[in-house]
């Protein structure tokens, strides 16, 4: 194995366009919290805590980031979960310096190293049977989720669209035919379908169909995933023909919403086709390439690429069902894949 593991350079490219997705905030959306979203600080502060102490948990060297430590000291004791006040500044200075760890950790690590139990003791994860790989996979999930959720405070505050998941251009290198961490990649993926539809079921009908305005009716955001996953791994890699509302997806076209029982048939029939597929490849199969277009890829990037589409846009939906009165869905939930394929 030439190349740094794909998971080690999809973590840090995720880290990366999180920052990309704080700076893409306007003034407006920099302070206090904009109706029951949280406020972008909150949520960056959130981003580098989490990071570091999983960072912890996977036995990486340095202490634990200090202003991390007191903002989960305060958070904890002073108010209700999800309303400290954070200035968005010290925030994302503290997650840059725990973006560092994180760099530094990763550097040359022994792939070995993934399949050890993560430590978790004292937590309510200590039963879990959870690896270090399950810890950098749940990373990537975890940072995705939240840069889609500052998407929309984003758009509320008048940004244009973010573009994510960016460029990835560490991903894009490409992969090993004994990259033993792709398979993990392939499992998130899996996962993210997961995610993506625990929301997609709870989400109010209001969110999904457009009344809130700027934003994209979240039946599009949905047809919008679905229409890449069912395009890669369902038409082009098995060679299947296109779904029937998938195939017809225009992404020039302006957004529109969608009947909400059409897209869930249809996110059955693909999802279900392409967990199948995903789920028989090994590190070779993810090797080879895809080709849904005029030039081929490395099946494993354009997975590592679905994988944080999905996951980001999943976060996207949570934070616009939260404005009409949706449930939290703890954005990522358990990824049962990651957790199996990570052993």
């Amino acid at each position: 194995m030439a190349r740094t593991p794909i998971l080690f350079r999809l973590l840090l490219d995720a880290l990366d366009e999180f920052e990309h997705a704080i700076n893409h905030i306007p003034a407006p959306g920099r302070g206090g919290p904009l109706g029951p979203l949280n406020m972008s600080g909150w949520v960056v502060g959130h981003v580098a805590q989490v990071q570091d102490r999983w960072l912890t948990f996977a036995s990486a060297t340095g202490a634990e980031n200090p202003w991390c430590a007191e903002w989960i000291r305060r958070q904890r004791g002073e108010v209700p979960y999800g309303t400290l006040v954070t200035h968005l500044d010290e925030a994302t200075e503290a997650f840059r310096q725990v973006r560092a760890r994180a760099q530094a950790f990763l550097d040359g690590l022994d792939p070995a190293v993934l399949v050890q139990p993560a430590n978790l003791a004292g937590t309510h994860w200590a039963a879990s049977g959870a690896t270090v790989g399950y810890q950098l996979a749940r990373s990537v999930a975890h940072a995705y989720v939240h840069a889609g959720e500052l998407t929309v405070i984003a758009s509320l505050a008048g940004a244009g669209d973010l573009g994510l998941p960016g460029d990835l251009s560490r991903t894009h290198e490409g992969i090993d035919g004994d990259d033993p961490t792709s398979t993990t990649v392939a499992a998130l993926l899996r996962d993210g379908y997961v995610e993506l539809r625990r929301v997609f079921d709870t989400t109010p009908l209001p969110s999904l169909t457009g009344a809130i305005v700027t934003l994209n009716p979240g039946s599009h955001s949905v047809v919008h995933t679905l229409a890449r996953e069912d395009r890669y791994w369902n038409v082009a890699a098995q060679g299947r023909p296109a779904d029937a509302l998938l195939g017809t997806f225009d992404g020039g076209a302006p957004p529109r919403p969608y009947p909400p029982e059409d897209v869930r048939a249809a996110f059955d029939r693909a999802t279900d086709a392409a967990s199948t597929w995903l789920g028989g490849l090994d590190a070779a199969a993810l090797a080879g390439t895809v080709q849904p277009g005029r030039t081929p890829s490395p099946i494993g990037v354009q997975v590592a690429r679905s994988a944080v589409h999905v996951f980001s846009h999943s976060g996207e939906l949570q934070s616009v069902s939260s404005l009409s009165g949706g449930a939290s869905m703890d954005l990522p939930g358990a990824l049962a894949h990651t957790l199996e394929a990570s052993r």
